[in-house]
């Protein structure tokens, strides 16, 4: 611990630095031995049933009479808190930071995108004859179309982890006036909707290509 509090009788015996207890009763010519523990040494000095009453409360009068000569600074007004960066700063940064972190994080978005791309080879690799167009193949088409959907889906909740911590950060910045909600929006979605494409086009080429699917209905997909 730091800071001891010494009680006795109801009033303060000490209240301060622990390694300024030592020096204290010392000034008042009872210094605690070298081998004692002072903080012991202490509670039996100021027990009437050791040192008696008349000792006791000397002791607590000579710590009233110190509390009285301590110095207290006269209350200041709070400094004016600092200008924060503007707007436009904010995103810039922000944005700097959450390509950063799409680097040093992979499972953000790159293990993601090669996920997808394993996904729609290795499904068109298992339904492959489902290219053919014709009614035997109709089953096999709309399972790889199903796993191509639902599978790269389930794989959002990868990010879950990262995107949790964090929410937990940016909750404590923007609470510290770092920045603004706004801004952090931006930011992120000016990266995000990119990278979407990004990962939709690294799952649907493959899967186009593979399962024959009509290319004059991509852009509808």
């Amino acid at each position: 611990f730091d800071r001891v509090l010494m009680l006795s009788e109801g009033r303060v015996a000490f209240s301060d630095v622990a390694g300024r207890m030592s020096e204290f009763y010392a000034s008042l010519g009872k210094p605690p031995p070298p081998t004692a523990n002072p903080a012991e040494y202490v509670v039996d000095l100021v027990s009437k049933d050791l040192q008696g009453a008349e000792s006791v409360n000397a002791l607590l009068d000579a710590w009233e009479e110190h509390e009285s000569q301590v110095h207290v600074p006269a209350q200041t007004p709070l400094q004016p808190a600092e200008e924060t960066a503007s707007f436009c700063s904010q995103v810039f940064t922000l944005t700097k930071r959450a390509a950063l972190l799409s680097v040093k994080e992979p499972i953000l978005y790159t293990a993601r995108i090669c996920s997808f791309v394993f996904i729609s080879v290795f499904f068109g690799i298992i339904y492959v004859s489902s290219r053919d167009q014709v009614q035997e193949q109709v089953l096999s088409r709309v399972f790889y179309l199903w796993w191509t959907s639902c599978c790269p889906s389930s794989l959002s909740a990868i990010a879950v982890f990262a995107l949790n911590i964090e929410a937990n950060v940016v909750r404590t910045e923007v609470k510290n006036g770092m920045y603004s909600p706004l801004a952090y929006i931006i930011s992120n979605t000016v990266l995000q909707v990119p990278m979407m494409c990004v990962m939709s086009l690294a799952l649907l080429v493959p899967s186009y290509a593979i399962g024959n699917w009509p290319w004059t209905e991509f852009g509808y997909t």
